[in-house]
């Protein structure tokens, strides 16, 4: 059995994709967690002048906003009636916040547990829909002029063991996968012929090439696409590519000094060794052609 080295990628190549894999991971691994497990908080103020409403996740706003107290047109209790679908903003169990289009078709800016009943405000140019635990001193306080009133809740994110169980098993798959695909662009790529036979790494199963009867040159890939894989430039082709006016399986770190071998597959590799590799080829019964 023979093995053989791909060419070293680029070192450039090989940083940028540890950055890229960075900036992956950041949002796909940690914002969930901080969604489901960062404390939430609503806020509802009633001052002289102006009506408060804050719903924050982790200490970041994500709904509410301040409305003059003179623009304000009604204050009455209310219920959000299945049908109810968040535009922007978020919906987990026992937090509500954001711009939501509720089931008789208007846009209201919610702050709430989601849970009924709730209050809504409607002023002259917003609809505002929260949920005050003491509705009573709240609609009093607006219905007398200069009366101020102030209610602070933290939220305990009852219910949420399977949000956050399934939340955690996701972040583990995304991380799982971001470390295979990490193991793969940094692992040298080896190919091997054991038996007559052209073996080549794969993102699964590696890939076999029976040499006896097969042609093997020197070439790069010609108008080289992607059809499904991994193409990282300067670092990393690996998977189904269309190239020399052929389906090919590529495992290759570039495509412009490499070796297509076409037996019962199609295979386009990059060897450090040249001619070791065209050797052993021959051993095995493939017609390589001169370079």
């Amino acid at each position: 059995m023979s093995t053989f080295d791909a060419r070293p990628g680029q070192w450039w190549a090989r940083w940028a994709l540890l950055a890229v894999f960075v900036l992956l991971l950041v949002p796909a691994f940690v914002a969930p967690l901080w969604l489901f497990f960062t404390p939430a908080h609503l806020s509802y103020r009633v001052e002289a002048e102006r009506v408060v409403v804050d719903a924050t996740l982790g200490g970041v706003s994500m709904g509410g906003g301040e409305y003059p107290r003179a623009e304000l047109t009604g204050a009455r209790r209310a219920t959000v009636e299945k049908g109810a679908w968040r535009v922007a903003g978020t919906a987990m169990g026992g937090f509500c916040a954001g711009r939501w289009r509720l089931a008789d078709g208007r846009y209201a800016q919610l702050a709430t547990t989601c849970e009924n009943p709730v209050v809504e405000l409607e002023f002259a140019h917003a609809l505002v829909v929260i949920a005050p635990t003491d509705a009573d001193g709240m609609l009093a306080a607006l219905a007398t002029p200069g009366q101020t009133w102030t209610e602070e809740r933290a939220l305990p994110r009852a219910g949420q063991g399977g949000e956050r169980v399934l939340t955690v098993a996701l972040a583990g798959v995304v991380l799982a996968t971001m470390g295979v695909l990490a193991r793969v662009a940094w692992r040298p790529m080896r190919y091997r012929i054991d038996g007559g036979t052209l073996v080549v790494p794969a993102h699964f199963a590696p890939v076999r090439v029976t040499l006896a009867g097969a042609t093997a040159r020197r070439t790069r890939l010609a108008r080289a696409i992607r059809l499904g894989g991994t193409a990282m430039p300067g670092a990393l082709y690996l998977g189904f590519f269309r190239g020399c006016g052929r389906w090919v399986h590529c495992a290759a770190t570039t495509l412009e000094e490499g070796w297509l071998v076409v037996g019962d597959r199609a295979v386009y590799v990059s060897p450090a060794d040249d001619a070791a590799f065209a050797a052993a080829l021959r051993d095995a019964g493939a017609a390589v052609e001169a370079w």
